[in-house]
């Protein structure tokens, strides 16, 4: 059984080598704020 913390990393896994596929650098993930948090951080 896959866990929802599991699945999250899974998406955010392929998201980012979606992103890497078309050219854009990731420069962060997980990124943490005192407003929060953004998963992925890529140019």
């Amino acid at each position: 059984m896959v866990t929802t913390v599991r699945a999250g990393k899974l998406g955010e896994d392929a998201a980012i080598k979606l992103l890497r596929r078309e050219g854009y650098k990731i420069l962060d993930r997980n990124f943490r704020s005192r407003f929060g948090e953004i998963d992925i951080v890529a140019r």
